[in-house]
């Protein structure tokens, strides 16, 4: 029997207890679907979906609307752990979203789900306050970038190069022979042409053009030339000096795109090849798990039997990617601050923590004004509206605990958060905050650095047996239960491992004796070469290890030692990689995780990270019907997400990011 005559029947079966609470709701569903005396009760049934994850006939529904004939709602059923299934019903508009959902329990009851769910109509989302502030100040940075460019443009074409000016200085010097000093050599140069370069830096234009007559001007139109130069030179550095002048130069694209494109050799350049494959692998998996938990899909058991095969595998891997982000979060924090100490001799904790707040939260609480009030008009649909409730809900509660960096802590369930991604910026900001300290114990002496990281590791890996152990917790997605991720997942606890080894490793490439703070281990050729098998060993062993726990059920001994420790084995397998290639081994390898191809988008990884979500939400939840779910649509829209994704980052980049580090600059005066 198809479920929508299962349906009809459990209105019948609940007549009688919903006429006793006088509910309207369910006598217009019985003439809709069962009587057909409601007006145009066919086209209801007709834009009614049949099946799991049958979205029904949403623009004839969404006409009848129109109409005040029916609304669209869409039944949410949890299907597993961490999947739901949509079956989309067009029902009487005297229907409320309550009405329905009061009456959900039992229907999904009779439709075979024996699971939590509720109904959400689709409702047309107003005009507020909120989108016109939000849109009047995306105007006004734009404004800004457009005048700052104008502005820097204006100095750099006000500013005479050297070259320019000595190409121009013989031309000058024939009007000048006249002059009795004209004919004095100079560094065996007439006039001094043969001068150092900071000789003619020094010669203004003014000074070049003072002495001429209106005669001699009128003869060499040049001269005319360097004087409107030399007033240029003369505005440009007053009104350089000015703040409205500075305030407008950090929006300047041409500053900024200067500063995104240029590169340098630093030993830490083999992190950009590897912070910009694990962004890719993050988007890849988030490509999978937004259409797992987010959308509708008519092929259930393809994804049943995808992570038991080697790809799927590869998409579950790319949590790994971000433990991959906490490693060299906590490298790159002990090589900053040992050499801050080393150098300055001084502990900058306080500014150091402004340093890095201001980094991060600005262009957060950017992005998710954009994301609560303007990407909630940008589509429409039968999930829209739960995309649309829900960042009204989560981020108009919890804004303030995402922008203190504790929204890993509150709200306590993970259904609650604000913008869920930035649970990673929460984790890796409580990292730094406690980073300075070890690294201090590390400059003091070296054994108390390497004790401290060394215990707090030990301390997550007791914490996360205990979590793992207590809740059951499941390797298999499809069983992960929302304990899962409330106390294992986003907590600091179970996350700081990758983050120490990091540290751990920097503590040991430290030396203090080399300019460049990182010292070269020598490893032989068996060495290395051992090292590279074990490496790669530990790689298959934690990306395809939980494969089996897909055909079998793991014991709980396998699920804590797999959740626990899977992670930090991953890190460690990269370690041996890094090891050796900051040491100077693994070419050609090497030479292509360093090459300068990696710079740009290394440094759009933030942005890219905060926008990608954003790129699948409005897609996945503008959906107005199911799809088939392929391997090839996987790969399609991942594409599409990554180059989407990474040009909206190279935007947001240049017109928020940028200007706030250059104002972080000038206020920190770094």
């Amino acid at each position: 029997m198809k479920p929508l005559n299962l349906l009809l029947l459990v209105f019948l079966i609940v007549t009688p207890i919903v006429v006793a609470d006088e509910n309207e709701c369910m006598a217009y569903l019985i003439s809709a679907f069962v009587t057909n005396q409601y007006p145009n009760g066919t086209q209801l049934k007709a834009a009614t979906g049949n099946q799991p994850n049958d979205y029904g006939n949403y623009y004839l529904c969404d006409q009848l609307h129109k109409e005040k004939v029916a609304q669209y709602c869409m039944a949410e059923i949890a299907y597993t752990a961490s999947t739901n299934v949509y079956i989309g019903a067009c029902v009487p508009i005297n229907c409320t979203e309550s009405d329905l959902t009061k009456l959900a329990p039992k229907i999904f009851q009779m439709l075979g789900y024996d699971a939590d769910g509720d109904f959400i109509c689709h409702k047309k989302n107003d005009f507020n306050a909120g989108f016109y502030i939000v849109s009047v100040l995306s105007c006004l940075i734009l404004l800004f970038v457009f005048i700052g460019t104008g502005v820097d443009y204006y100095f750099i074409q006000s500013k005479i190069k050297p070259t320019k000016i000595a190409q121009q200085l013989p031309k000058y010097v024939e009007l000048q022979t006249d002059r009795p000093e004209s004919s004095e050599k100079e560094g065996g140069k007439v006039n001094g042409i043969g001068q150092e370069e900071k000789e003619i830096n020094s010669l203004s234009s003014s000074d070049m053009i003072s002495d001429l007559s209106d005669s001699q001007k009128e003869k060499n139109p040049l001269m005319s030339n360097l004087q409107e130069n030399s007033f240029k030179s003369y505005f440009a550095k007053n009104l350089e000096k000015k703040w409205y002048t500075i305030f407008f130069l950090q929006f300047s694209l041409i500053k900024n795109v200067t500063r995104l494109f240029t590169t340098q050799n630093t030993p830490l350049d083999i992190f950009n090849s590897i912070r910009v494959l694990s962004m890719f692998w993050v988007i890849f998996g988030h490509t999978f798990f937004t259409l797992v938990t987010k959308s509708g899909y008519i092929n259930i058991d393809y994804l049943l039997n995808l992570p038991k095969s080697s790809n799927g595998q590869i998409i579950g891997g790319a949590e790994f990617g971000v433990d991959v982000f906490f490693f060299m979060s906590g490298f790159l924090a002990v090589y900053g601050w040992l050499k801050v100490i080393t150098i300055k001799k001084k502990y900058p904790i306080l500014i150091s923590y402004l340093h890095r707040y201001i980094r991060l939260v600005p262009t957060l609480a950017y992005f998710m004004l954009v994301v609560i009030f303007i990407t909630t008009f940008m589509g429409d649909g039968p999930l829209f509206s739960k995309y649309y409730d829900y960042q009204r809900s989560a981020c108009g509660k919890y804004w303030w605990s995402t922008l203190l960096m504790i929204n890993n802590w509150y709200p306590k369930h993970k259904v609650g958060m604000c913008y869920g991604v930035t649970w990673y910026l929460a984790n890796d900001w409580q990292f730094f905050l406690i980073a300075p300290f070890i690294v201090i114990l590390f400059a003091k002496k070296k054994i108390l650095g390497y004790l401290t990281a060394i215990v707090l590791m030990l301390g997550s890996f007791l914490y996360s047996i205990l979590i793992v152990h207590h809740y059951d917790l499941q390797v298999n997605i499809f069983q992960v239960s929302v304990n899962y991720w409330d106390w294992f997942y986003y907590k600091p606890m179970s996350r700081y491992p990758p983050y120490l080894i990091g540290m751990i490793l920097c503590f040991y490439f430290f030396d203090k004796d080399k300019k460049f703070y990182l010292k070269k281990v020598k490893i032989g050729l068996i060495w290395r070469y051992v090292l590279y098998i074990i490496s790669i060993v530990i790689l298959i062993l934690t990306i395809f290890g939980s494969k089996s726990a897909y055909t079998s059920t793991w014991n709980r001994a396998q699920n804590i030692f797999f959740i626990t420790f899977s992670r930090s084995a991953f890190v460690v397998a990269l370690v041996i990689f890094v090891t050796l290639w900051i040491s100077g081994y693994g070419d050609p390898l090497k030479k292509i995780m360093k090459a300068k191809i990696w710079v740009v988008p290394a440094r759009l990884t933030f942005c890219a990270y905060l926008i990608h979500i954003f790129i699948m939400d409005v897609y996945v939840y503008n959906r107005k019907q199911h799809f088939y779910l392929t391997r090839s649509t996987l790969l399609l829209l991942y594409c599409a997400y990554l180059l989407i994704s990474y040009t909206l980052a190279f935007v947001f980049s240049l017109i928020i990011e940028s200007p706030i580090m250059n104002f972080e600059k000038l206020l920190l005066k770094r």
